[in-house]
Protein backbone atom coordinates (compact mmCIF):
# COMPACT_ATOMS: atom_id res chain seq x y z
CA UNK A 1 0.00 0.00 0.00
CA UNK A 2 1.57 3.13 -1.21
CA UNK A 3 1.65 6.41 1.34
CA UNK A 4 -1.23 9.67 0.95
CA UNK A 5 -0.22 12.29 -1.34
CA UNK A 6 1.47 15.01 0.98
CA UNK A 7 -1.59 17.80 1.50
CA UNK A 8 -1.42 20.70 -0.85
CA UNK A 9 0.42 23.75 1.23
CA UNK A 10 -1.78 25.84 3.51
CA UNK A 11 -3.99 29.19 1.33
CA UNK A 12 -2.11 32.22 3.62
CA UNK A 13 -4.74 33.44 5.32
CA UNK A 14 -6.51 36.91 4.13
CA UNK A 15 -4.64 39.22 6.40
CA UNK A 16 -1.29 37.55 5.08
CA UNK A 17 -2.64 38.29 1.58
CA UNK A 18 -3.63 42.36 2.49
CA UNK A 19 -0.31 43.06 4.00
CA UNK A 20 1.86 41.72 1.80
CA UNK A 21 -0.32 44.14 -0.93
CA UNK A 22 0.32 46.78 1.14
CA UNK A 23 3.91 46.29 1.56
CA UNK A 24 4.20 46.42 -1.93
CA UNK A 25 2.04 49.61 -2.53
CA UNK A 26 4.59 51.09 0.36
CA UNK A 27 7.46 50.56 -1.53
CA UNK A 28 6.15 51.68 -5.15
CA UNK A 29 4.77 54.87 -3.21
CA UNK A 30 8.71 55.49 -1.64
CA UNK A 31 10.33 54.38 -4.93
CA UNK A 32 7.93 57.05 -6.87
CA UNK A 33 8.39 59.91 -4.17
CA UNK A 34 12.17 59.16 -4.10
CA UNK A 35 12.91 58.70 -0.68
CA UNK A 36 14.51 56.10 1.77
CA UNK A 37 13.99 54.37 4.52
CA UNK A 38 16.09 53.88 7.84
CA UNK A 39 16.18 51.64 11.21
CA UNK A 40 17.58 53.05 14.08
CA UNK A 41 18.29 50.38 16.61
CA UNK A 42 18.33 51.68 20.20
CA UNK A 43 20.49 48.66 21.86
CA UNK A 44 22.47 48.41 19.44
CA UNK A 45 22.68 52.43 18.41
CA UNK A 46 23.36 51.22 14.82
CA UNK A 47 21.93 52.82 12.09
CA UNK A 48 20.61 51.20 9.15
CA UNK A 49 19.49 52.03 5.47
CA UNK A 50 18.07 50.47 2.39
CA UNK A 51 19.01 51.20 -1.19
CA UNK A 52 17.15 54.02 -1.82
CA UNK A 53 19.44 56.11 1.79
CA UNK A 54 22.52 54.82 0.11
CA UNK A 55 21.58 56.66 -3.29
CA UNK A 56 20.30 59.79 -2.08
CA UNK A 57 23.47 60.39 0.22
CA UNK A 58 25.75 59.34 -2.17
CA UNK A 59 27.16 56.01 -0.31
CA UNK A 60 27.29 52.99 -2.17
CA UNK A 61 25.56 50.17 -0.54
CA UNK A 62 27.79 48.56 2.41
CA UNK A 63 29.96 52.05 2.81
CA UNK A 64 27.76 53.85 5.46
CA UNK A 65 29.24 53.17 8.53
CA UNK A 66 25.93 52.55 10.81
CA UNK A 67 26.95 55.09 13.49
CA UNK A 68 25.02 58.33 14.31
CA UNK A 69 28.39 60.24 13.85
CA UNK A 70 29.04 58.39 10.34
CA UNK A 71 25.25 60.50 9.40
CA UNK A 72 26.08 63.67 10.86
CA UNK A 73 29.48 63.53 9.41
CA UNK A 74 27.39 63.73 5.88
CA UNK A 75 24.77 66.08 7.13
CA UNK A 76 25.33 69.62 5.57
CA UNK A 77 26.52 71.97 8.51
CA UNK A 78 23.23 74.07 7.81
CA UNK A 79 20.73 71.41 7.96
CA UNK A 80 21.75 70.20 11.15
CA UNK A 81 19.07 72.58 12.50
CA UNK A 82 16.14 71.05 10.66
CA UNK A 83 16.67 67.40 12.07
CA UNK A 84 17.94 69.12 15.49
CA UNK A 85 14.07 70.12 15.90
Amino acid sequence: MSAPPAPAPPTPPAALLASDAAAERLRLALRMAGVGTWEYAMTTRRVTWDEACHALHGVPPGQFAGTIAAFWDIVHPDDRAEFMG
